[in-house]
């Protein structure tokens, strides 16, 4: 598998008749089977996001805050 990269599967859907372009909804469905994979993907990758706080010694600390849409 390479790193940071995902696959997933066309089974089932259909073409346009021309045996090489998928017809308008299974595009569509094509861009749901992507969209879980890649989101999961730009989660692992993203920095992590935290607000930044002081504390009486000077040092910064970061505190998690939750992503959307979960």
């Amino acid at each position: 598998m390479v790193p940071h990269a995902a696959l997933v599967s066309s089974e089932g859907l259909a073409d346009k008749g021309d045996k090489l372009h998928f017809d308008a909804a299974s595009a569509s469905e094509l861009g749901r089977h992507y969209a879980t994979p890649m989101l999961a993907l730009q989660r692992a990758a993203a920095p992590k996001r935290g607000k930044r706080t002081g504390d009486p010694c000077g040092q910064t600390a970061f505190h998690e805050l939750p992503l959307r849409n979960e």
